[in-house]
């Protein structure tokens, strides 16, 4: 049994290392790591556009329910969610223009 046990173990010992994975060179990994930065940008801009969008609709479903407010709280309400709304909406337009930015950094040619 001691045999087979140095067998298996001798096996191993070469074995393992061929099996082992060699990275690749830090030099080839700078590309792929800026395609992997403007790719990140570019979901950025999209998930921004895409929340821009949202304020939109919800902004005009307020102002409409403004409109046709029965009861002055609820009227205020209305006006104020449709102020913090405005307001979160230009926040979110700074952050798209400077994603972009960034973005065009991060994605030019070089």
């Amino acid at each position: 049994m001691s045999i087979r046990f140095a067998a298996a173990l001798f096996a191993l010992t070469f074995a393992l290392p061929a099996a082992a994975q060699i990275p690749p060179p830090e030099a080839e990994h700078s590309p792929s790591a800026a395609n992997r930065k403007c790719d990140s940008m570019q979901r950025r801009i999209a998930k921004e556009q895409k929340s821009l969008a949202s304020f939109d609709e919800t902004i005009a479903t307020d102002k409409k329910g403004r409109e046709t407010c029965a009861s002055k709280p609820m009227c205020a309400r209305y006006d104020q969610a449709i102020k913090a709304m405005e307001a979160r909406k230009a926040q979110h337009e700074t952050r798209l223009a400077k994603f972009k930015s960034e973005a065009e950094e991060a994605c030019k040619p070089s």
